[in-house]
């Protein structure tokens, strides 16, 4: 989840992974979308601050929103389990979203769980996509599941061997 903090530099978007009842990863947005004016209401985050971390033996990233459009930030995600992109995307860039998300988790042969609104401004395309490619995406639903299964992941990086572990 992602959610506006006041700081002593500035407003930010924070992005913040809750695991068993406790806080256990926040960062702030780092690449704020321009052409939606975030750089002149927010501060930007430290890429440095994004990276894989473990819960539970699942490695887990998070992008958020429009991180998604950038490929040396792929790199630093590379190698998780799962990789959450909440977001709020236009939905001019609908099919950006759809694209993107669907080849960030064939390229890293990992699951990838993405969070839009459904409101008219955005594309509404929330969806969960398999490291084989598969896509469920929400629509109307509000409730979208997906059993975790290691053994697809460890499957695809072995099968299709492209230096991920």
């Amino acid at each position: 989840m992602t959610m506006l903090e006041e700081r002593e530099d500035g407003i930010v978007n924070m992005a913040k992974i809750f695991h068993k009842g406790a806080l256990v990863y926040a960062r702030p947005k780092a690449k704020l979308f321009h052409l939606g004016e975030e750089h002149k209401h927010m501060q930007e985050g430290d890429e440095s601050d994004i990276f894989v971390l473990e819960l539970d033996g699942v490695k887990v990233a998070l992008l958020v929103c429009f991180e998604l459009r950038f490929k040396e930030l792929w790199k630093k995600v590379e190698g998780a389990d799962v990789i959450a992109v909440p977001a709020w995307w236009g939905a001019l860039r609908r099919e950006h979203f759809r694209t993107l998300t669907e080849a960030l988790a064939i390229m890293n042969q990992c699951y990838v769980v993405a969070s839009d609104s459904a409101n008219e401004e955005c594309s509404g395309l929330s969806g969960i996509v398999t490291p084989q490619g598969k896509v469920q995406r929400n629509g109307n639903t509000p409730c979208l599941e997906e059993v975790y299964e290691k053994r697809e992941i460890t499957l695809m990086r072995r099968y299709l061997d492209v230096g991920i572990k």
